[in-house]
């Protein structure tokens, strides 16, 4: 699906991200992809943001995937993730107006730093259907905000079996204590990067779309 360039404010700030609009004939569903840590070179054309963002718009959503503040053509600069958590919201609430229907269901995705960041984004927020947890970097990061939200969405975690980030006795600790529903899949062979797996990674997002249904009955945890 093309996509054109756009931006849209955070605060004072001026961001910068790349749009796909929603397929013709389909639903007005929405999905934002959010990148890993731009101190070490993340940005929105990072290889796992491209592929979500591909899985995504194959299932019929509208995309964003767009820098953070201080990358590249974003304005500002890197605010230790607070700064970044207004950035999700903003996009949100700009996703909505895109796709004019403020009411739609968003689905929202991130990666790594991105996955923190989504993670205390949540807060309070009803329009947010899934979240998708890519490689979340539990040895790094603390994820209770996540833990702590109940607001009725599902929530999924795809992680690469070698993620030398993430610590999974945290990662499992965590997830069993999320409600439902919920599901992580756990992609074999691919580490942190998912250099050479980003195709299993975009099976894996699809799956986890069409997974909601079938998760609100119980966990489904797939290995």
């Amino acid at each position: 699906m093309a996509e054109q360039s756009v931006f849209f404010k955070s605060g004072d700030l001026k961001l910068h991200g790349m749009f796909s609009p929603v397929p013709e004939g389909k639903p007005h569903s929405a999905a934002i992809i959010c990148h890993p840590h731009p101190i070490y070179g993340g940005t929105m054309d990072n290889n796992v943001v491209m592929a979500v963002a591909r899985a995504l718009q194959e299932t019929g959503h509208a995309t964003l995937r767009f820098n953070f503040r201080g990358v590249e053509r974003s304005e500002g600069r890197h605010a230790g993730g607070i700064g970044e958590i207004e950035d999700v919201r903003a996009a949100i609430k700009f996703v909505q107006e895109k796709t004019g229907n403020g009411e739609s269901p968003i689905v929202l995705a991130g990666y790594s730093f991105g996955s923190w960041v989504v993670s205390n984004a949540l807060a309070g927020d009803s329009s947010v259907s899934h979240v998708i947890l890519v490689g979340p970097p539990t040895s790094m990061f603390d994820f209770a905000a996540l833990v702590k939200g109940k607001e009725e969405r599902a929530r999924h975690i795809i992680v690469g079996e070698r993620d030398q980030f993430c610590d999974r006795d945290n990662l499992q600790s965590i997830f069993e204590q999320l409600p439902e529903p919920k599901t992580m899949r756990v992609i074999p062979r691919a580490d942190h990067f998912f250099f050479g797996r980003e195709s299993m990674l975009i099976e894996a997002v699809k799956e986890t779309i069409a997974d909601h249904s079938a998760t609100r009955g119980g966990e489904r945890r797939k290995e």
